[in-house]
């Protein structure tokens, strides 16, 4: 699971090349009159650790508009993907894993998260997922895109989303129940290791090292089967939309920092496109 958590929380970068590490990047150049701004977040991080860098505060201000991966302000499609993570009565958990992995399941909810089995028993795989991506948390987790929202909202910079919460739901839905029972199982009995990763993955992104995060976050068989639709093709579906709109007004994009290093994130896609991408250090 944890690799496919590192989607969720957006940290790392699955098909680095060696570059310049920022979380903040200048776009300039291919006719463009007026800069515009990548900047790598974490969706999930405890407080003492999220800092918005004065640069990063002096281009949210500087751009017309706030780009989330989703608007956060669109309570429609908040509201929609809410219902969809909603308990289905007619789908039992223990009916897509093997007897064995879910009395693990159910012991290990139990005694380390302190819930009943009554919580997780008509969850779908994916939602149990998002669910135990928050047990290497070690705090009331804030993300960093409320933070970017409200200095943005201190200007009246209004906000957009490159997609939306259902459409990355959906994504989700469309990987096969085996492939994360697997990964959560496996997660879960390597629980020691992936907390020591996790806090490395955060110490990583507050340094603001995309390379690192990449180091600490290997692919693994699991992930390679989910990648191609919830990190690539993502990456490409975005890359018009970004085309379109910086050539009319100045943009600060904010997606995970996943999607920004690699041959098919999107900092090399935009220098395909004939931009000039520049790290702000």
């Amino acid at each position: 699971m944890k690799k496919i958590v590192l989607f969720l929380l957006c940290l790392a970068g699955l098909q680095t090349q060696a570059q310049q590490s920022s979380l903040l990047w200048k776009v300039t150049g291919n006719g463009i009159t007026k800069p515009s701004w990548l900047y790598g977040t974490f969706h999930l991080i405890c407080p003492e650790d999220l800092h918005i860098s004065d640069a990063a505060k002096t281009a949210i201000k500087s751009a017309d508009t706030l780009y989330l991966e989703i608007n956060m302000e669109d309570q429609q499609d908040l509201t929609a993907a809410q219902q969809m993570m909603m308990p289905s009565p007619g789908f039992q958990l223990k009916n897509v894993m093997s007897a064995d992995d879910y009395a693990f399941l159910v012991h290990y909810i139990q005694d380390s998260m302190h819930m009943s089995e009554a919580v997780i028993a008509h969850l779908k795989p994916s939602v149990l997922m998002m669910l135990l991506a928050m047990k290497d948390i070690k705090c009331q987790a804030s993300s960093v895109e409320e933070a970017l929202t409200t200095i943005a909202k201190e200007t009246s910079r209004p906000q957009k989303g490159l997609e939306t919460a259902v459409y990355q739901l959906q994504l989700l839905n469309q990987i096969p129940d085996s492939v994360i029972i697997a990964s959560i199982i496996d997660d879960l009995k390597h629980d020691q290791d992936s907390k020591e990763k996790m806090d490395k993955m955060t110490k990583a992104y507050v340094r603001g090292d995309l390379n690192e995060l990449y180091d600490v976050s290997k692919t693994e068989e699991s992930f390679k089967q989910i990648e191609e639709k919830l990190l690539k093709q993502r990456n490409l579906n975005w890359i018009p939309q970004i085309s379109n709109a910086v050539k009319h007004s100045s943009l600060f994009i904010a997606v995970g920092a996943g999607h920004l290093p690699g041959p098919d994130g999107v900092i090399n896609l935009l220098r395909k496109q004939g931009y000039k991408v520049e790290p702000v250090m």
